[in-house]
Order: C-alpha cells, then structure tokens, then sequence
C-alpha cells in the first residue's frame, strides 16, 4: 500500500499487497474480518460478450436482441446504435471484414471473443486508469502460445481481426488476450443466464486456495459491481484467498484444471494432504476385501488402506466415466430414480466421494418437493429422514472444504432445517 490507497486499484487501504516471489502479488487482511464482512466492493473495469452466446446479444449493453438488430457498419448485434461503448468500438470493429456473417454465425463462431480483447487495448487511451491496473495481470501468453491447438485456434477468428482492426503489435495482443482468458469472470444476468463477462482489477488479483476464506459475489444487475464477503474470520495478516475451481473435486482434478488454465500447482494445505481432511473425496471401495477402500497413493495409484489390493488411475476413470453416463441417462426430474442411482453408487463410492456429493446436492432441493412429474407429492415421514441424512452426509464435507458462508452450505442447512421442523411438527 502506498499511504491511505492500494497502488494498483487506488481503493481505501482495508488490505495490504504484498510481494511473494516472482510477479506474484497477493492480499493480506489488514485488520481482523469477521466471517459475513465485506472485504471491498468494486465495479468490472471492463464487460464484454462470451466467446460464444446461444441468442444474439447487445455487444454495448449485453440486452438480449433479435437476429436482425445488427449495426449497419459493423454489423454487429446491438440493440441501438447509441449504445455509448458500441460508439466507442464501432470504428475498430468495422475493420473485421464480417460483412457476409448474419449475426447468428457471429455468436456462434468465436469471434465475440475478440470485444473484451478489443476493449482492454483501447482503454489504455480511454480509461487509462483501468488499462494500468488491468495490465499488470498474469496473462500466460507464452504456455498458451506452445499449445498448438490453442494457437490454430485463436488465429483466424481473433488475432487476424484484431491485428487488421488495430495495426497493434502480435505480442501486446497476445498479452491482452491471455489476460482476458485468464482473468475474467462469468457475469450472469437477472433471469440467471450468462451471457458476457467482466474484468474486476482487484477481485482478480485474490489469490486460489481450495478452502477459501472469501468469496465474490456479482450483481445481477448493471454495472455489475462485486462485493468480496469473508465467509470466515480472517485474521489480521492471513491471507485473502478465493477458489478458481470447483471446490468439490478431488485433489487430481482441480491440480490438472489449474495447471490446465492458469498454469500452477496449487500447494494450499488441502492439496498437500493425501486424505483431505480425512473425507477421501476420490476413494472407491475395495472389491476384494469389501471391507476397505482404495484411496490415492504415489504414482497414479490407488491402494487399500485394509488389504494390499492395488488399482491404477485409469480403473478409477472408466468406473467414473460409467457413473457419469448412467447419471446422463436419467431425467433431471426423476428424483426417485436420481435416490435410486444415488443409493447404488454408495455400494461403489466412499460416503465422502465427490461423485456421491455432486448427486446429493441435486436431489436435495427437489426431494420431498412438488414437481411437473410429481406435482401430487405428499411427503412421509421417512421421506423426510431420508432428505434430513443427506443433508447431514453432504455437510459432512460442506463443513471441511467450504466453511462458513459458503453458498453451497447455506442452501443445504436451509433444507436440514425445513424438514428437521417437518418431522418435529409430524410427531406432535
């Protein structure tokens, strides 16, 4: 911090930013945060379209449009062309050379993503402010451009455009590009569709760790602004961490989705711990004694912690893989044969298992409750046992990996909690 501001967002001094290694800046809390304090708020430094959008939207003001709202010049969707940013990027856009695209096949091809790339080049003339804060963000340009696949990919629909509309250097647009890939957050609107996402230059900067102690919550509404909410005490000096990943996945998926999409590997305590907290969110029972359960071990191994039964990590993918295709199969509103498919998958999976986890937190907010294939449902006592174990077997982990006011963990104590009354009520 330099005096009462941040050097980098110039927000009141509520945190302090601290150097750790090579270009790695982090946030610490500056004084005590109770769990439900708000951290810091702040508005997107710049919104742009998704890559790719289902319904054409406005590429100023991100309003849903009709296939034949597209600007005259640029030929762009937009719903009117004083849209005040359409203004702004209409010129460059107009050099893009999609005369013969309806707007359709601009939503569809990847070309949109090139908006929010366009918009952070700009502002280093029309929003220098956000441009210097945005700028200094970790871009990965250089991993992303050995991967041959990405590199094809982007080259047509994105850098080709951007490069004709710009006149810019490859390498600054290459930057700006893994910046945006990098950074960004989804942004969804009031009906809970996502369209289009923003740069946040603070929120941004929060390091992962795979318990949080933070967590962003966006506005469904323009401009978007993000209020960063402890969801646990944080004491003065630890640091301000969020989860870039699922939180729920075990140790070897979120290790290869971070290296995969922000290139490191996370080392928090969690990641370091070969049981996580004892849940063994990954282990599979032992089909040969049938009495342990094969848990990750050196080596892409899986082994039993009650006899010397070994299997290898491409047994425990194909058993997942068969899981996920049965899960694929059954209707989203057939909870009955969700319990079912659940129930069968405990005779498989440890009672911790992420797989088990990921049906529990469907079934949960359905069951016992009227629905189009069941609107005559009269739940039974033991109906609402049943949903009142679930809850517990799902907190069980919700309680090691998402502590405090996780949003996940509110929405099932909530459920525990009606139907913890339901059965009071039921024995009076």
């Amino acid at each position: 911090m330099n005096g009462q501001s941040c050097f980098i967002c110039y927000q009141p001094s509520t945190l302090r930013c601290e150097k750790h290694g090579e270009d790695v800046v982090y946030f610490c809390s500056k004084a005590h945060n109770r769990k439900g304090n708000i951290i810091f708020e702040e508005t997107p430094g710049l919104v742009g379209p998704n890559p790719i959008v289902e319904t054409p939207i406005c590429i100023a003001c991100y309003t849903k449009v009709s296939p034949k709202n597209a600007c005259s010049a640029c030929r762009f969707p937009i719903c009117q062309v004083s849209c005040s940013d359409h203004q702004t990027i209409c010129p460059y856009l107009c050099r893009f050379g999609i005369e013969d695209l309806s707007i359709n096949e601009i939503c569809r091809s990847s070309i949109l993503h090139s908006i929010l790339v366009l918009k952070l080049l700009l502002s280093k003339e029309t929003n220098p402010e956000v441009y210097n804060c945005l700028i200094h963000l970790m871009d990965h340009a250089k991993e992303r451009m050995e991967d041959t696949e990405y590199k094809n990919g982007i080259r047509i629909p994105i850098l080709v455009p951007l490069k004709k509309s710009l006149k810019m250097n490859e390498k600054h647009i290459l930057q700006a590009m893994g910046i945006v890939e990098v950074n960004n957050y989804e942004i969804y609107n009031s009906t809970g569709s996502a369209g289009f996402r923003g740069l946040y230059c603070l929120t941004s900067l929060l390091s992962h760790d795979c318990v949080p102690n933070a967590r962003p919550i966006i506005s469904h509404k323009s401009p978007f602004k993000t209020i960063m909410m402890a969801t646990r005490d944080i004491h003065a000096g630890e640091m301000v961490t969020i989860n870039y990943v699922h939180t729920q996945k075990p140790t070897r998926i979120r290790q290869k989705t971070l290296k995969d999409n922000w290139y490191f590997v996370c080392s928090c305590k969690r990641c370091k711990d070969e049981s996580e907290f004892e849940l063994n969110p990954d282990g599979v029972k032992c089909d040969s004694c049938r009495k342990g359960q094969l848990n990750p071990c050196e080596n892409n191994m899986y082994k039993c912690n009650k006899c010397d039964n070994k299997n290898d990590l491409n047994f425990v993918e194909h058993l997942m893989n068969k899981l996920e295709r049965k899960k694929s199969e059954i209707d989203r509103n057939d909870i009955n044969t969700y319990l079912k498919f659940y129930i069968q998958s405990t005779n498989i999976l440890t009672e911790n298992h992420y797989f088990l986890n990921s049906l529990r937190r469907w079934i949960i907010p359905l069951y016992c409750r009227p629905l189009a294939s069941n609107p005559d449902v009269n739940p039974t006592f033991e109906m609402f046992k049943t949903k009142i174990q679930l809850c517990n077997d799902y907190l069980r982990s919700l309680d090691q990996i998402e502590p405090g006011l996780s949003k996940n963990r509110g929405k099932v104590l909530y459920e525990w909690a009606e139907s913890s009354l339901k059965t009071v009520w039921r024995n009076a």
